[in-house]
């Protein structure tokens, strides 16, 4: 989507421990995503990126003193959904070791963009790149400044972050190539998954991406949230009837039919932590403690960078990571008690990459799955961490009975892995 390693995962602080720490860039947005769902423009190219950088390090790791058989990737957001899918990709099959997944995952509504085609067409048309011919298009589309691309991507969005993601991975041809040949959701009932121990974390307000956006622009969002509502949380695909339908199913399950308005806007965030976040993070964790023999872990974040003035919503997307990483956007000086905090996360991280178990403390962070509900590490402070235990995140059942073709409605078959087929 947006970002480099200086800006968003700076080291220092990962360097006060005994690791090796590699990041690289990988293309983003429709340099890395676009794709018109054949062979000739397959998409997809920022995870190749990505498994490039992954065969590097195993090639070349130990001439740093580094162990090309213990490699951990992390990833926060779209980087998160990003080290996911790396765990259903033959191309990236014994090239990682570990898998940190913070605030996103490979069933998240908006990791896989199911027809890549719609924006493919208006971006096109957005550069003067029009044509019935894949090839024509691809010869069109070389022509073209990459700043002239990048810009274009305005004609795919209907508001600011809305989608969240216009360009994203894809479910490719069957070809030698192909990172990603199913749906993610088929790879998991299939129980075709990368067999590694796998950390799932988020944080307690996912959904302040995009939900603080639109924080003071209430009139705005009540009269065009039947225009917006598909498009921010992904059925946009669907017939103006059923929009239509689900989008009161929401007002009624989440605001009674009331406005928003500031006084129930933590409902506004709920929802799109629901939606966009917690439902895919959920599930991933039930189908995947299912799927791996590899222990599968989650942590609930409630302690992070809050914004000021709204603390009480909770810890924004993604915003447990200024404990690890330093971050441009985010450079205030940490408290004594977020260094604290800091130590703790450190040395878990620190322990999971190196054993696969994320040690912390006295607590007994076991796997999450016990009866279909999860348990997890709820993290408040460095004084205050305990294992919960919960049926859901909240709101999946819900999304679950609007009858969506998505997950279980829609990805019911096996998985064809002969990817030498043409």
């Amino acid at each position: 989507m947006l970002g480099d390693p200086n800006d968003m995962s700076g080291p220092s602080k990962l360097m006060d421990r005994d690791i090796i720490y590699i990041n690289f860039n990988y293309r983003l947005g429709p340099l890395g995503f676009y794709s018109t769902g054949d062979s000739i423009l397959p998409g997809n190219y920022g995870l190749k990126d990505q498994v490039f950088a992954l065969q590097w390090i195993r090639k070349n790791i130990e001439k740093f003193g580094g162990n090309p058989e213990s490699v951990t990737i992390t990833g926060s957001s779209a980087g998160g959904a990003s080290v996911h899918v790396h765990y259903f990709s033959e191309l990236s099959k014994d090239l990682f070791h570990r898998g940190w997944v913070s605030s996103g995952s490979a069933l998240n509504p908006w990791a896989i963009k199911e027809d890549p085609t719609i924006n493919a067409k208006m971006l096109a048309k957005e550069v003067g790149c029009q044509s019935d011919s894949v090839k024509l298009l691809l010869q069109c589309l070389r022509e073209r400044p990459a700043l002239q691309i990048q810009e274009a991507v305005k004609v795919t969005y209907k508001d600011w972050l809305v989608p969240l993601s216009p360009f994203g991975p894809t479910i490719e041809p069957l070809l030698p190539t192909s990172f990603l040949t199913a749906h993610p959701y088929t790879f998991l009932t299939s129980s075709l998954v990368t067999n590694v121990p796998t950390m799932f974390v988020a944080t307690t307000a996912e959904g302040l991406l995009p939900s603080i956006l639109y924080y003071e622009r209430f009139n705005e969002l009540n009269e065009r949230h039947e225009f917006l509502f598909p498009f921010m949380l992904e059925y946009s695909s669907y017939n103006k009837t059923f929009q239509e339908d689900i989008t009161e199913k929401i007002s009624e399950y989440y605001f009674e039919y009331d406005p928003i308005e500031k006084g129930n806007f933590e409902k506004f965030v709920k929802l799109c932590s629901h939606r966009l976040f917690e439902n895919g993070i959920e599930k991933s964790i039930k189908l995947q403690s299912k799927a791996s023999t590899s222990n599968v872990f989650f942590m609930h974040m409630a302690i992070g960078s809050f914004i000021p003035g709204l603390e009480y919503l909770g810890v924004p997307h993604a915003a447990d990571t200024i404990f690890y990483f330093d971050i441009v956007l985010n450079n205030a000086t940490l408290s004594s008690r977020e260094i604290k905090m800091k130590d703790i996360l450190l040395d878990m991280m620190v322990n999971f990459a190196k054993t696969g178990k994320p040690d912390v403390r006295d607590i007994d962070f076991g796997p999450n799955i016990e009866d279909d509900e999860l348990e997890y590490l709820f993290i408040k402070g460095p004084n205050d961490i305990e294992m919960k235990r919960s049926r859901s995140l909240g709101g999946l059942n819900f999304w679950d009975s609007l009858g969506l073709n998505e997950y279980q409605n829609l990805y019911n078959h096996g998985v064809n892995t002969d990817n030498n087929s043409t």
